[in-house]
């Protein structure tokens, strides 16, 4: 998972706030925060620090924030590639949530092509197994 090369925006006090290593639900937890607040740069830095889940669920759920941080900020192609890196050879494969997310993203940046060719990659079988739409 690379960073991206936009600057995340500073805490609203205009200060840029100290991360510190997190794991488990509080990782996932703080990297929803931080793409809620549209501080990309920081999510990166923050994953650079902390453990990743190695269980197959723990790193799909938290990867999948990190899609997810990355469509609220509008970096389309950056969520693309790590979905593609999640669902790889030798990984846990993406999830349902991550899917949708990057789907969404792309329909409503109007590149509808795009969501509609990750539709047809999920429904080809390289998605999620077990997922639905939602």
């Amino acid at each position: 998972v690379k960073p991206s090369t936009r600057r995340g925006a500073p805490a609203r006090d205009g200060s840029r706030s100290k991360l510190v290593p997190l794991g488990g639900r509080r990782l996932t937890s703080k990297i929803k925060e931080l793409g809620d607040a549209r501080r990309l740069e920081d999510v990166f830095e923050l994953l650079e620090m902390s453990s990743i889940p190695s269980t197959p669920n723990g790193r799909k759920i938290t990867i999948g924030a990190v899609i997810g941080a990355c469509v609220k900020c509008k970096e389309l192609d950056v969520a693309y590639k790590i979905l593609m890196q999640l669902d790889g050879v030798n990984e846990c494969g993406a999830g349902a949530p991550a899917y949708s997310a990057l789907m969404l993203g792309y329909a409503r940046e109007g590149r509808l092509l795009e969501a509609l060719e990750l539709l047809d990659q999920w429904e080809k079988g390289r998605g999620p197994k077990d997922g639905k739409f939602g």
